[in-house]
């Protein structure tokens, strides 16, 4: 391979690859340059930051959230408990008051059907 042609109009670079041609920045624009980079920089760390905090405030409301719905899964639970004891409750009272009752009645009907 044949080393490539300098293009007509590149400015020359120096061994630091900095450019020694006509638009060359000067030391004060390049000192600016790399305060403004600085600055970038140190917002970005500054967001970064921010939304570190605002995913830990997220990370703790979802721990109450999933505390607050093991406590109401519980409460279901107890709330499913409770009714099924008292339509068991029910059920059997309604077997009880109903199942002689009804003989009773039968007995009575067939005594005055007589």
């Amino acid at each position: 391979m044949s080393p490539e042609p300098e293009a007509a109009g590149r400015p020359e670079m120096s061994a630091t690859g900095q450019s020694g041609g006509p638009g060359a920045r000067s030391p004060a624009r390049r000192s600016n340059a790399l305060e403004q980079a600085i600055a970038h920089l140190n917002q970005i760390v500054a967001d970064v930051r921010e939304v570190l905090a605002d995913l830990e405030d997220v990370a703790d409301l979802l721990e109450v959230a999933e505390s607050q719905k093991q406590d109401a899964e519980r409460e279901i639970e107890t709330l499913r408990r409770t009714l099924n004891q008292l339509q068991r409750f029910r059920d059997s009272s309604r077997s009880r008051s109903h199942g002689p009752t009804a003989a009773t009645q039968e007995g009575a009907s067939s005594v005055s059907g007589d």
